[in-house]
């Protein structure tokens, strides 16, 4: 897992390049913490036009564009493409885990991939194009279950069923083991041990602090339960805070 320190500089030297070579620059895909790593980086650029796109209005990864002024550009110049996958859907049900895993497994950068969506049934990811006949060749097997890996056109995408909730909840502290806790249902304690584990991260990058204090913004994923993104602070009453979260449950 890259660490901020290495993001920040690598969007630095894109955001550089397009400066000093006066050309058309395109990011890996970004997480959402990566995207507004880069947004506080183009603060002093407004003439340069930046563009984030993952391929679809909802997607979370996207890939940045910088266009110096008066070069042309389209949604082309991001080289995403979208991919089917394939398999017998009467036998054999797939998990955004089981897919993003085998995907990871490759050895490619994790910002080669964008969103996998799925409308309860099927499934289909963004990725870069130029893996296509990599991606095509290599992902064969999800688990122990055949697939195959088709480019299709973005014309096909699924209707995308969320796998997300939006929730509202009550907490007496905003220390991410107190809200691990909360939103996960678990003991205080069993939330600390995760931690101390590594098996929590922030704005994806490991923590291990169980008094970390949580922010508007802040994504925070545990292995094996889920992820969490604080949407909104709602209010402070009777010593409880109540939040508004986007949450995933495994």
């Amino acid at each position: 897992m890259k660490n901020n320190s290495d993001q920040l500089f690598k969007l630095k030297n894109l955001i550089r390049a397009a400066h000093t070579n006066y050309s058309k620059q395109v990011s890996n895909f970004l997480n959402p913490y990566e995207q507004r790593l880069a947004q506080e980086l183009l603060t002093n650029m407004d003439e340069f036009v930046a563009k984030f796109s993952g391929g679809y209005p909802q997607a979370q990864r996207k890939r940045l564009l910088i266009v110096p002024p008066y070069l042309e550009y389209s949604s082309d110049d991001l080289e995403i493409q979208l991919f089917q996958i394939n398999f017998n859907e009467r036998f054999v049900k797939l998990h955004h885990h089981q897919i993003m895993g085998k995907l990871l497994h490759l050895g490619l950068d994790e910002g080669t991939f964008g969103d996998i969506i799925t409308d309860g049934s099927h499934w289909q990811f963004f990725a870069q194009k130029h893996c296509t006949a990599l991606l095509e060749q290599e992902v064969t097997r999800i688990g122990n279950f055949k697939v195959s890996i088709q480019p299709i056109d973005r014309h096909e995408l699924l209707l995308v069923k969320s796998e997300y909730q939006m929730v509202s909840v009550n907490t007496s502290s905003l220390r991410i083991d107190q809200l691990i806790s909360v939103v996960f249902q678990l003991s205080r304690q069993t939330a600390k041990e995760l931690i101390h584990r590594g098996e929590v991260m922030v704005n994806w990058q490991r923590e291990k602090r169980s008094d970390y204090i949580i922010t508007v913004g802040d994504s925070i994923s545990v292995h094996g339960f889920g992820r969490a993104t604080l949407v909104d602070l709602l209010g402070h009453k009777n010593q409880k805070w109540q939040l508004y979260l986007q949450v995933y449950r495994h």
